[in-house]
C-alpha cells in the first residue's frame, strides 16, 4: 500500500507540474501579448470568424480544410494559389474562440462541436460586474443561436458559490426569454479538479485569494472545487 500510495504521489506531482507549468506559460504569452490579443478576439471581425466557422461546426472546417489543402499541395505543388490558401487557412483555428469583451469577458470556446465552452472571468461580483456579466449572457445566448449550438457548457470554480451560480442561472433564463430560446439548464454537484486541473489552476491562486470569502472552495483533498453548468438549446 505505501509502494503504491508513494507511486500515485509521484503521479500527482507530474500532473500538477505539468498543469501548472502549461498554465505558466500561458500567463507569460498574456503579459506579453494579451492585450492585443483580447482586442482581435473581441472584435466584430473575430466574431463574424467565429459565427461563420462555428456555424458550420467549428472543428469539422478546421480538419477537413487541413486535410484538403494538404492533398492539393501534394497535388499541386508549385500553385501559387494553393499556397495562398494554405497561408488564408491558418486563419480559421482563430475562429474557434471568441472573448465578448475586451476585458473581464467570457472566454468562448468552439473545439467540440456543436457545444460552446465559456469560461468565467474571475471577477469580484461589484455593481458592474453584474450589469456586464448579464450583458454577456445575453450575447452570448444570441450568439450561439447564431451558430446553430447545442449546447452551452460552463465549468468553473467560480460557479461552485451560491451567489455567481445564481446569477449566472437567472441571466441565462433572462436571455433565453429575450431572444426566444428553449433550453434546459442541468447543474452538476461541484467535484474535486484533478491534479492536472489544480496545477493549471494555482496560478490564479492570487486573484482567486481576493475574491470574496466564500467564493472559492476547496474539497477533501485540498485541490479545488468545481461545478458544472449545462445549458441545452433545443430549437421550436
Amino acid at each position: 500500500m505505501m509502494k503504491t500510495s508513494a507511486v500515485q504521489l509521484g503521479f500527482d506531482a507530474v500532473g500538477f507540474a505539468v498543469g501548472r507549468g502549461v498554465s505558466q506559460l500561458l500567463a507569460a504569452g498574456n503579459k506579453l501579448v494579451g492585450g492585443p490579443v483580447s482586442r482581435v478576439l473581441s472584435s466584430r471581425a473575430q466574431l463574424a470568424l467565429f459565427v461563420s466557422v462555428t456555424r458550420c461546426n467549428a472543428l469539422l472546417v478546421v480538419l477537413g480544410a487541413a486535410v484538403s489543402l494538404r492533398v492539393a499541395g501534394w497535388l499541386y505543388p508549385y500553385s501559387e494559389l494553393v499556397t495562398v490558401m494554405m497561408f488564408c487557412s491558418t486563419l480559421l483555428p482563430m475562429g474557434m474562440w471568441l472573448r465578448l469583451e475586451p476585458k473581464a469577458s467570457f472566454l468562448v470556446s468552439s473545439v467540440y462541436g456543436r457545444q460552446l465552452r465559456v469560461h468565467l472571468p474571475d471577477t469580484s461580483l461589484t455593481a458592474r460586474d453584474v450589469v456586464s456579466f448579464k450583458r454577456q449572457t445575453e450575447r452570448l445566448v444570441h450568439i450561439a443561436q447564431l451558430t446553430r449550438t447545442k449546447t452551452l457548457q460552463f465549468d468553473s470554480p467560480l460557479l461552485v458559490a451560491d451567489s455567481t451560480r445564481q446569477h449566472l442561472l437567472r441571466y441565462v433564463e433572462s436571455a433565453a426569454s429575450l431572444h426566444g430560446a428553449n433550453i434546459t439548464i442541468d447543474v452538476d454537484d461541484a467535484r474535486e479538479v484533478d491534479v492536472v486541473a489544480q496545477g493549471s489552476l494555482s496560478v490564479h491562486e492570487e486573484r482567486y485569494d481576493i475574491l470574496r470569502v466564500g467564493r472559492i472552495a476547496t474539497g477533501p483533498n485540498g485541490r479545488l472545487l468545481t461545478r458544472k453548468v449545462l445549458v441545452r438549446l433545443r430549437r421550436r
